[in-house]
């Protein structure tokens, strides 16, 4: 009943965990612009203040069952958007991962176990979950042979959720997104590739290559994976339990991305390359026929477009060196 209202075109309370992070908070925009009243609950408040009267934040952890209760009655719609780490966090650390990422999760579900008629959807990994595949590109039902903690965690929830799904009136969508980008991402080390890489050239700073730069990564603008979200959302799929992979559907090396950087920024980047890591990928780029059969769905904004935007963006939030 859930997906054939929204289809009629009726407004839904979205509950979305992990709010005020990168895809949390382009998802809370997205929806509230929509008409859609949003509670976003994260433990950081948001980091502009909003005058959307569709928008409401909460303070808490997703694993505060006390606190969840009276948001999930009130939003039949869950976006489970909240992670505490990329797969570099927690090489050599799968307690970090378990007590971080696995844990609340767990404790999530089991607070939704006492609800019917919910629709959750799980912000999965398209990269780190597929380990190193045998060949390109991957589809939802490839092997997945994490080679990272995070992976592995990512891989774990997803299948807690199943029997989730099976056990409960819940629907469940796992959304598999390659690896998400655009303006708003935050500056911290290790996090977003191509955000790290602009950052270094504006600041003039150096940037760390792990390897020679070879590795291959699919790439996909947080604009377009938003859409993506939401036509999932609007879908016409009744399949209990489904994934999606999410990506641009082309692969690109870092080497690549560097050219490209610079190309658009008429500035040259200050490599230094470092020891490889074995939780990296060789390559991995996803197959998206599925989203794109069942909903229609395509990626609009190509990678040139994208970094573009994104350089355009940290010029006006960052200062220069």
């Amino acid at each position: 009943m859930l997906i054939k209202n929204l289809c009629e075109g009726q407004k839904s309370n979205i509950l979305i965990l992990g709010g005020t992070g990168f895809i949390g908070t382009w998802l809370a925009e997205h929806f509230c612009d929509a008409g859609h009243k949003v509670y976003s609950l994260a433990r950081n408040p948001p980091k502009t203040s909003y005058e959307n009267r569709f928008y409401f934040y909460v303070e808490g952890n997703i694993n505060n069952g006390r606190l969840l209760e009276p948001l999930v009655e009130e939003c039949p719609v869950i976006i489970h958007a909240a992670a505490d780490s990329v797969p570099g966090d927690t090489i050599k650390a799968p307690l970090f991962e378990a007590y971080n990422n696995l844990l609340p999760t767990v404790a999530l579900i089991e607070t939704l176990q006492n609800f019917e008629n919910r629709h959750i959807f799980f912000i999965s990994s398209g990269g780190a979950i597929y380990g190193n595949p045998e060949t390109n590109p991957v589809s939802e039902t490839s092997p997945c042979n994490p080679i990272s903690y995070h992976g592995a965690c990512k891989l774990s929830l997803e299948n807690f959720l199943f029997p989730f799904a099976y056990q409960t009136n819940n629907k469940v969508t796992i959304i598999r997104p390659s690896n998400v980008y655009g303006p708003g991402q935050r500056n911290k080390n290790g996090f977003g590739l191509i955000q790290t890489i602009l950052s270094a050239i504006l600041i003039d700073s150096e940037f760390y290559i792990w390897g020679d730069g070879s590795i291959v990564k699919d790439y996909l603008h947080i604009r377009d994976f938003v859409i993506a979200c939401e036509k999932i959302l609007l879908s016409a799929n009744q399949e209990k339990y489904v994934r999606y992979n999410v990506g641009y559907g082309k692969g690109y090396s870092i080497n690549a991305i560097c050219q490209i950087a610079e190309e658009i920024t008429g500035k040259k980047i200050r490599k230094v390359h470092k020891e490889a890591r074995i939780i990296d990928p060789a390559e991995i780029i996803l197959n998206t026929d599925k989203i794109r059969t069942e909903t229609g769905w395509c990626p609009d904004i190509d990678l040139k477009e994208g970094i573009s935007q994104v350089w355009k963006s940290l010029k006006t939030v960052m200062p220069k060196s």
